[in-house]
């Protein structure tokens, strides 16, 4: 999908060169980008590192710190002990249980998104200038946003590009907590189009009617072809950061709304902070987790606040 991104603080914090990332100044919070083309150099940067050892496919089931402070990571294949565990697991954190374990679950928000991209050369009338920027079109307690980003193949030419959509959408909390989507108020996983009840597609495809040309055909094309994501919308606002040797960054810390464009940036911030605080503080790591929640913890907050006025306006609680 789409994302906001400050290149010059991603080579910052990350050390890998970035200023061939193509990006498109939509008039948003950051000029806007792929996320897959982001992914990709960052994965070529960690394989040429060679203090970086990635284990993929498994699931991290626990953490525990023994008298000594020396953290232990349980997963289903192996288990791994550190000096200092980093969570950076996303919205269903497992290292936030460790944290707060009576506060472990980021809490839905009362709106899901649909979300997809569109070719922009299979569009019916091509983007002009105005559509490539950041667009909110307004229906009630329903949202559209859109914007154009980087093609897949990285080109910004127009006709080469993509069309991001997201779509705020109220009107399904029923549907998700009777599909096990929702669990309370927790949200399990997102929604795909293959997999979403033809009436409730059909619903979406009827609504579309309401959305200007030329977002309302791609995003009817979309939908018909079930090319979509549907991610309902989970928050989290931490009182704390870290406990003892482990700590969280990113979604784990501080879930928010996509549409924020700003959940990246902040975990690139979070990463800038926690470095500082263990190179200011080498030899004590919980002393030195404390100080990077000290410098982070309030802005995490005011961060998560925003998101819910973001989405208060679209929401239904039921």
């Amino acid at each position: 999908m789409s994302i906001g991104i400050d290149l010059g603080l991603l080579s910052r914090v990350t050390g890998a060169p970035t200023w061939d990332i193509p990006t498109i100044e939509v008039g948003f919070n950051a000029p806007m980008t792929l996320w897959r083309l982001v992914y990709d150099r960052l994965s070529d940067a960690m394989k040429r590192e060679r203090l970086i050892t990635a284990h993929r496919g498994i699931t991290v089931t626990g953490i525990q710190v023994s008298p000594d402070g020396r953290a232990s990571v349980h997963t289903d294949a192996d288990e791994w002990t550190a000096d200092l565990v980093l969570g950076a697991d996303g919205h269903r954190s497992t290292v936030r249980g460790h944290i707060e374990p009576r506060r472990p679950h980021a809490e839905y928000s009362g709106y899901i998104l649909w979300r997809g991209l569109i070719e922009e050369s299979t569009l019916r009338i091509p983007l002009s200038a105005r559509a490539a920027r950041v667009g909110w079109h307004q229906h009630g307690k329903q949202l559209l946003v859109t914007f154009a980003i980087p093609g897949s193949d990285a080109d910004i030419r127009p006709g080469h590009r993509l069309g991001s959509f997201t779509w705020f959408d109220a009107r399904h909390n029923a549907y998700l907590r009777m599909n096990g989507i929702l669990q309370g108020r927790t949200v399990v996983h997102s929604l795909y189009g293959p997999d979403l009840d033809d009436r409730v597609l059909h619903t979406l495809l009827d609504a579309t009617i309401r959305w200007p040309n030329p977002w309302r055909s791609a995003i009817r094309d979309r939908l018909a072809s079930r090319q979509f994501v549907g991610t309902p919308v989970a928050e989290y606002l931490p009182t704390r950061l870290s406990r003892g040797p482990v700590a969280m960054i990113g979604d784990a810390a501080h879930a928010v709304s996509p549409v924020t464009g700003a959940g990246f940036h902040n975990a690139l911030l979070d990463i800038d902070a926690l470095v500082r605080a263990l190179v200011d503080i080498p030899d004590d790591i919980p002393r030195a987790l404390a100080q990077y929640e000290r410098s982070r913890l309030q802005l995490a907050q005011r961060l998560v606040r925003q998101s819910r006025e973001v989405g208060r306006p679209h929401a239904t609680h039921d």
